[in-house]
């Protein structure tokens, strides 16, 4: 029935619950940079950017623009520093935490293991590090042999750009092409954009759910 599978990263592959609270609680210094970034990255739902660099070079302009009206008093930010910050502090930070707290279950693992075997396999994140995010959550990034962020193409969810391309990767038709993912607002609508059907895992309920995507897959 279906000749491609296309991921969600965070809360599909992990139960990604009070992440956000955790990373702000164990990196309070970066508490006001998280909040100006999700401000900013918000609105750009379904905006295409030409180059994975030209989206971040937006948010990092608009985080030190933002920042800087916010403290008129204290030295400028450039975009420089909040790609610095980025890169070097944004980045890590939700590595650590995923190491320590947020481990894909042995479920998850195992019926990915299998799906690879039977399926093409894709991969699509709102954020980079992607190789880097799942060897965190204890994945090994081979598993999808198609990995994409919004980091790198420039295309934010639920814009379907990045869904059609990793089908055409997979030669797979996009009417018989699934995506798996926690947010129905996000995945669910990047899915039905691009015309394929959409598999919700559900956050209250994450091993329910794929005990059900294993029945359907791999019956």
């Amino acid at each position: 029935m279906y000749t491609g599978l296309i991921f969600d990263f965070d809360g599909t592959l992990y139960d990604a619950r009070n992440f956000g609270k955790r990373l702000i609680l164990q990196n309070l210094k970066m508490y006001e940079y998280v909040k100006v970034l999700k401000s900013i990255s918000r609105p750009l739902e379904t905006k295409v950017f030409a180059s994975g660099s030209a989206y971040k070079m937006f948010l990092f302009e608009a985080m030190a623009d933002a920042l800087n009206k916010a403290h008129p008093d204290k030295p400028p930010i450039n975009a420089t520093t909040m790609g610095h910050w980025y890169h070097h502090e944004y980045y890590p930070a939700i590595i650590r935490l995923l190491e320590k707290s947020y481990q894909s279950e042995p479920q998850c693992q195992n019926i990915l293991l299998t799906l690879s075997r039977r399926y093409p396999l894709s991969l699509y994140a709102d954020i980079g590090v992607i190789d880097e995010r799942l060897r965190a959550v204890g994945l090994q990034p081979t598993i999808f042999a198609n990995r994409m962020s919004t980091d790198e193409t420039g295309t934010v969810r639920p814009a379907p750009k990045s869904y059609k391309s990793l089908a055409k990767l997979m030669r797979s038709p996009t009417s018989s092409t699934l995506v798996i993912g926690d947010s129905p607002l996000i995945d669910g609508e990047s899915a039905k954009g691009a015309g394929m059907e959409f598999f919700h895992i559900d956050p209250n309920d994450f091993s329910g759910s794929w005990s059900r995507l294993k029945k359907l897959l791999l019956h």
